[in-house]
């Protein structure tokens, strides 16, 4: 299980004050198990549940990174076609990929991510009345 055997050890070694790790989640009932809950529990490590289907306001990395990082790669592989007339060979794809992650995935930009959610710095007042309105069906 990733949350075991990746984050927490990953997390317990870059936690240097001791104090409570806090791990912001999607609210997506597949993400969560109650075996997590309880690591979470006993590593001190507490748990923050985002509401379903909101995270492209409230997830940072959804919010600031994946996007441009979307955009970057479709522009990309325009660029390879434009260039040869041809897709992307399989066996290059992973190269022409870490190209644009490279640009996407970026200090500042992360960290611009995280203000753009409000989280850091914290910023109550980063939503409009109108990001809190109904959606209706368009199709």
């Amino acid at each position: 299980m990733w949350f075991e055997k990746v984050f927490i050890p990953f997390a317990k070694w870059r936690n240097k004050s001791g104090k409570p790790i806090l791990l912001i989640l999607d609210g997506h009932g597949s993400h969560l198990t109650d075996e997590m809950v309880e690591l979470a529990l006993k590593n001190n490590i507490h748990l923050l549940c985002l509401p379903p289907h909101c995270t492209h306001r409230l997830q940072p990395l959804d919010v600031g990174v994946f996007g441009p990082l979307q955009r970057l790669w479709e522009e990309e592989c325009d660029d390879y076609v434009d260039a040869t007339d041809e897709s992307i060979p399989i066996e290059e794809v992973p190269a022409e990929y870490l190209k644009v992650r490279s640009q996407a995935f970026k200090e500042e930009t992360i960290r611009n991510a995280w203000k753009k959610s409000g989280i850091i710095p914290l910023n109550r007042n980063i939503f409009t009345e109108n990001d809190f309105a109904p959606s209706y069906n368009t199709s």
